[in-house]
């Protein structure tokens, strides 16, 4: 029931992205970092704000999971304005995204075309939304965003749009230069694209995923 400020995507999906200033200088001082997302955000926003706390720093981890939603279904939330509203009102040094879990829906262009998932127009119109996300995270110069991409899910199903979900995550962030890095979970947790319940983690294989063979544990977070 968060009242969000913006435009969402009526107003700006479809679009090319936003315009968006470059990031903060590389080694610039950290004081926030907003870990965010759907259901994918957790636990790895209690990993993040654990290792923060032992290190004993005083950044502060805001962590602000949106669980169920998604960036091509607006029936639960629009990111559009959900992410300008996050943005304006906690002002993020950092924001780290993982999100996609959920990106089974058709959508509306800008233009009011319907298109249906995972098709070239679909993934242009899922580009755009996402480049409008990470153009509201960085339109102050100010803040640099980390775009987890997704690890292969069991199911085989869900391939193609996982494939398209990591294709439009990678051509939204180079419109947005330094101020946006890609984080590429395939190598590490889906090596060669098969997927895999473990990983080697300090030479012991490790399950790193959810029984729902969609998720991250918290090894996997960690």
């Amino acid at each position: 029931d968060e009242e969000l400020s913006g435009a969402g995507f009526a107003e700006g999906g479809g679009q090319e992205g936003v315009e968006t200033a470059s990031g903060p200088e590389q080694g610039a001082e950290l004081h926030s970092i907003l870990v965010t997302g759907d259901s994918l955000s957790t636990p790895l926003d209690n990993a993040i704000a654990q290792q923060i706390a032992d290190e004993g720093s005083e950044v502060v981890v805001t962590r602000e999971p949106h669980l169920g939603t998604s960036v091509s279904n607006i029936d639960v939330v629009d990111w559009g304005a959900l992410s300008e509203t996050q943005a304006e009102s906690q002002d993020p040094d950092a924001v780290v995204m993982f999100i996609g879990a959920n990106e089974f829906y058709p959508m509306t262009t800008a233009a009011g075309t319907t298109v249906e998932r995972c098709g070239p127009d679909w993934e242009a119109e899922l580009r755009a939304r996402i480049s409008q996300m990470m153009g509201n995270y960085t339109a102050e110069g100010d803040s640099r965003v980390y775009w987890l991409n997704l690890p292969t899910q069991r199911d085989p199903d869900r391939l193609p749009v996982t494939q398209a979900v990591n294709r439009a995550i990678a051509d939204a962030a180079a419109e947005h230069g330094d101020a946006v890095r890609v984080v590429d979970l395939v190598p590490t947790f889906t090596p060669g694209g098969a997927y895999t319940d473990s990983i080697t983690i300090d030479g012991e294989e490790t399950i790193v995923r959810e029984s729902d063979g969609i998720h991250l544990n918290e090894a996997g977070a960690e």
